[in-house]
């Protein structure tokens, strides 16, 4: 099965919740440019990141980044400030600009890969694709 979400919804449902814009555009098949709006000395301009899934190993979802030294120390910063927040135990942070996440530790998600297993999560021109099986078979009621 496959679950696929467009980027123009991941960016608006990410404005709705915070109010950054946030951009997404298509690298590869398993990397994605995420773009942000800064404004620094009331000048505006978009830095961004290359996302990287690595692999899937059970729960765990292994990404790395890359965007050039600046954008790689305010990365890791982020991530420090990060594990103080509900949901920081689900993010690890690894060496050489990688980030381990446990999807099973995450309130939200623990639920869900309780009962699927994720093949694989992968991007193309307009969507990002998670592509799944059931663990049990869903029977209609």
């Amino acid at each position: 099965m496959q679950l696929r979400v467009s980027y123009s919804e991941m960016q608006t449902l990410i404005h709705d919740r915070t109010g950054k814009s946030i951009s997404f555009a298509f690298n590869s098949h398993h990397s994605l440019h995420v773009g942000y709006d800064v404004t620094f000395l009331m000048k505006s301009s978009v830095v961004g990141l290359d996302l990287t899934i690595d692999r899937i190993e059970g729960t765990d979802l292994y990404l790395s980044y890359s965007g050039g030294p600046a954008i790689e120390f305010m990365v890791r910063n982020a991530l420090s400030q990060v594990q103080n927040m509900p949901g920081a135990e689900a993010i690890e942070p690894l060496p050489d600009n990688a980030i381990l996440i446990h999807l099973d530790r995450h309130p939200q998600l623990s639920q869900v890969v309780q009962n699927i297993t994720i093949n694989d999560i992968f991007f193309d021109e307009h969507f990002v694709t998670i592509d799944f099986t059931p663990k049990q078979t869903i029977t209609q009621v």
